[in-house]
């Protein structure tokens, strides 16, 4: 019972690395890495070709619209390599999705729901001045009355966000 506590114990401070230390070692090594996945801070080759981790063989749509953008604009890349053209464009694709769907998406809501409440335009667009000049537009095609939902409004806002036309 006490060695149990002592291995309670340790698993709450070190972690598996420190139970694998001051435990004994089992008969055999193939045994431990069956059981265990690890032995002695080392990862067992037959534990991980047992368990292989899952891949996912088809990738989400949006993940596919984002690298179908990324493509796009490496292939619009005049200097460098072909691999430093692909990394410039996944990380401005990556500035442009956070953008889009963080900012200009949740300020989309934001103005929705102000102008459910009742707030004149120009007050809704004074609610998201980190948009600057984007405001504006934001909100008068918030209060042109052609969206039924927040929800409908936030995706057609990152949608032409995304195609680099916002409202």
């Amino acid at each position: 019972m006490r060695f149990y506590f002592l291995i309670a114990i340790a698993v709450s401070l070190g972690g598996c690395s420190f139970v694998n230390a001051v435990t004994p070692p089992p008969d055999s090594e193939a045994t431990a890495c069956l059981t265990q996945g690890m032995y002695m801070d080392h990862w067992c080759p037959s534990a991980l070709s047992s368990n292989p981790i899952p891949v996912n063989p088809k990738p989400s749509s949006k993940q596919q619209e984002f690298d179908a953008r990324v493509r796009a604009r490496a292939a619009q890349c005049t200097t460098g390599t072909q691999e430093l053209c692909l990394a410039q464009a996944q990380n401005e694709e990556g500035r442009i999705r956070i953008f889009c769907e963080t900012q200009y998406g949740n300020d989309a809501v934001i103005v929705w729901n102000t102008k459910r409440l009742g707030w004149p335009a120009q007050m809704a667009a004074e609610q998201v001045p980190s948009l600057g000049p984007l405001a504006l537009p934001l909100t008068e095609a918030a209060y042109s009355g052609k969206w039924i939902s927040a929800a409908d409004f936030q995706q057609e806002a990152i949608r032409r966000c995304y195609d680099g036309h916002p409202f």
